[in-house]
């Protein structure tokens, strides 16, 4: 009995040991896609009035060296609008105030990044660690919003917008290799936008001090090597 076990364990380290999986080559390249979670961070009104909200994005990766990657993909978005948040702080800050109707106020992001990965364990390994580095190119439209409130009557408005604005994102990622060319990877990614003029309007609005606006990518997906 000993002499079989001894032969099963073998066979599976032998075949174990002969799986290939997908390894970073320098001149090589992947295609992908993921999805993910936004997380409102910065300034108080992006944060507090508007929801975790699901993204979705495709990337091109092309690995420099075994070590260095370059990349470049394109995100999707939209971050709703909290109601209750701000019918809440709305009443608190205009006592005996019944808010009648709150609409609109998303806030839609479509943009590209840039990136370098900077790559912490050697080519081989089937697990990776990297740092990530970049820059976007956002575009941001923000829905009309309106709040209406009686006793006393009130109205907050702010008009549809759109704009474009640069931001710098950075963050580790950690990369799992499948056998053939597949890796599975999951990303964490702080993103800030260069300028405080991306807030939504009706923040201010609303008595919440202007910031740059940020805030975190929670991402998973998976990336097919190209040979």
């Amino acid at each position: 009995m000993s002499s079989r076990k001894n032969f099963i364990f073998l066979v599976i380290f032998m075949a174990s040991s002969s799986m290939s999986w997908a390894q970073r080559w320098d001149s090589t390249y992947s295609i992908g896609g993921f999805g993910g979670v936004n997380i409102p961070m910065t300034p108080s009104a992006f944060q507090s009035y508007t929801k975790i909200t699901p993204g979705f994005g495709v990337e091109l990766k092309y690995n420099v060296t075994d070590m260095l990657s370059f990349s470049v993909a394109i995100n999707y978005f939209t971050f709703k609008r909290n109601v209750n948040q701000i019918e809440e702080d709305y009443i608190d800050d205009n006592p005996g105030s019944i808010v009648v109707d709150i609409d609109g106020g998303k806030k839609t992001f479509d943009f590209f990044n840039v990136n370098f990965s900077r790559y912490l364990t050697p080519h081989h390994s089937r697990q990776s660690v990297y740092l990530i580095g970049g820059m976007c190119n956002f575009r941001i439209e923000d829905e009309t919003f309106l709040l209406s409130a009686i006793s006393p009557s009130n109205e907050i408005r702010a008009k549809a917008r759109q704009e474009h604005y640069f931001g710098l994102q950075g963050g580790i990622g950690f990369e799992l290799a499948f056998d053939g060319n597949i890796l599975v990877f999951l990303e964490g990614l702080y993103r800030r936008i260069l300028t405080n003029n991306a807030e939504a309007p009706w923040g201010e609005e609303l008595g919440k001090r202007k910031d740059h606006l940020s805030f975190i990518s929670i991402l998973f997906g998976m990336r097919f090597m190209m040979d």
